[in-house]
């Protein structure tokens, strides 16, 4: 939230002392990284510097490094991480009355409430980060709140009243010289009109800010900001067909441009996005010899940033080409390495940012319907053998990995842990009834019976 402004007004307090310069070029190092997309490094840095100037007695220098720790967490999904530094970060604002950073650390903490799907804290603690911000006429961070508000609002299926906060985050971020914020909430305003179905005024919106955008130096923020702008212009190409070409030709623009940038910033993160986005344009297209070859250069930053969250998308993307293309088999063992994938991540994923919680079934949850869905048509060109017995075991419990996965996520809660149950099939108890699995496919509905002589299709 607004790094710049607070590296700014911090370096006049960090001390001139040999180990306070080198505290203060820990901060400056974990900002660079911070805006690379290199968080883990940026966590590394920040939380050095937090524990010197913890050892110095330095408790404003220490709640700037632990504000900047905390945001470091949220980037790389640590939730419970970020909202101890931030809470921490807040204390030490109050002990030292340092209005900015307390209202900093009040509208982090609302982030993090929203990640974590606790709305009505969120809302709370956004409203004072913003009352404390407009109060002290901190303009930019007032801007950069309202948007926030608007996040909180489309989560809550809000899009009329996002729109009006992401139009006043705009109004505010002009006025305070911050164009870069300016257009992220006039893209973020255009995804509010589509949703409240009003295409022609959120093109409108969005037509507008991507000529700003693409006016602006480029950046790290630039590049996730066009990744932004072309999801924007490919959903609204799903609500006014009669502007299909255009639209399809401007969000493959966006990605191209941001995958440009992003690969000369040295960014895989963006740039993994950037291109699995551009190949899922192809893929909607039928050009499925395309969409393979961008989609596996997503796969392989993602895969030199070791970053899970991005990874597993390209990796179900592959998947879905591979089998479009015929190449079933090498779908399958691409399905599975997508679902490992998501599986390491699943506490994280479970509390993603803006996420509803009822959509886990037609979003994500699809990657394990789909998977099975192959799995099963194999299946059953197979004679009975230990090869399809073992087949429909794993369909068995991809499905029970689903059904832990969409209950975590529906409670938003790590004691509510369904593989803890799942773990034991019910025909482990039983070797005289006959138990029937049903597996709700999009086309068809599958029935696998547990019977004494193993599964049966």
């Amino acid at each position: 939230m607004l790094p710049a402004l607070l590296c700014a007004l911090a370096w006049g307090w960090l001390g001139t002392s040999a180990a306070d310069e080198a505290l203060a070029e820990r901060l400056k190092l974990g900002y660079k990284d911070f805006q690379d997309g290199d968080y883990a490094r940026a966590v590394q840095h920040w939380q050095t510097a937090a524990e010197g100037y913890a050892r110095d007695g330095n408790p404003r220098a220490q709640g700037h490094a632990l504000l900047r720790l905390g945001q470091a967490y949220h980037a790389l999904g640590h939730y419970d991480k970020a909202r101890a530094s931030l809470e921490m970060a807040l204390a030490l604002a109050e002990q030292t009355h340092d209005s900015l950073q307390r209202a900093m650390a009040l509208g982090s903490l609302g982030n993090v409430r929203i990640a974590t799907g606790q709305l009505q804290e969120a809302e709370t603690l956004l409203q004072q980060a913003f009352d404390l911000a407009a109060q002290a006429e901190y303009v930019a961070l007032a801007a950069s709140v309202a948007n926030n508000r608007g996040n909180l609002l489309m989560t809550r299926a809000d899009p009329g009243a996002a729109l009006a906060a992401y139009q006043h985050s705009a109004e505010l971020a002009q006025r305070a010289g911050q164009s870069a914020l300016a257009v992220r909430a006039q893209i973020n305003a255009a995804a509010a009109a589509l949703q409240a179905g009003e295409p022609a005024q959120a093109k409108a919106l969005l037509d507008t800010a991507y000529t700003a955008l693409t006016a602006l130096p480029n950046s790290h923020a630039k590049t996730y900001t066009l990744n932004k702008a072309g999801l924007t212009y490919r959903d609204l190409r799903a609500r006014w067909p009669i502007q299909n070409d255009a639209l399809l030709l401007r969000a493959a623009e966006a990605f191209r441009t941001s995958a440009d940038i992003a690969q000369h910033l040295d960014d895989p993160l963006a740039a993994s996005y950037a291109l699995g986005y551009l190949g899922h344009l192809y893929e909607q297209e039928h050009r499925y010899d395309e969409a393979l070859q961008l989609t596996r250069r997503a796969r392989r930053f993602a895969q030199r940033l070791h970053a899970p969250e991005s990874l597993y998308q390209w990796q179900w993307q592959t998947a879905r080409l591979l089998h479009a293309m015929g190449e079933s088999n090498v779908a399958l063992d691409t399905y599975r390495q997508a679902i490992g994938t998501l599986q390491s991540i699943r506490r994280e994923f479970s509390s993603s940012y803006g996420k509803a919680p009822a959509a886990f079934r037609t979003t994500t949850g699809r990657l394990y319907f789909e998977f099975v869905d192959l799995l099963l048509k194999r299946t059953a060109r197979l004679p009975e053998t230990p090869q399809k017995a073992a087949f429909l075991d794993e369909a068995r419990q991809t499905i029970e990995l689903f059904k832990a996965a969409e209950l975590q996520d529906y409670f938003q809660d790590d004691c509510v842990n369904a593989t803890e149950v799942s773990e034991t099939p019910l025909d482990h108890f039983t070797q005289t009834a006959a138990i029937v699995y049903p597996i709700l496919l999009d086309d068809r509905t599958e029935l696998l019976v547990s019977l004494r002589q193993g599964l049966k299709q």
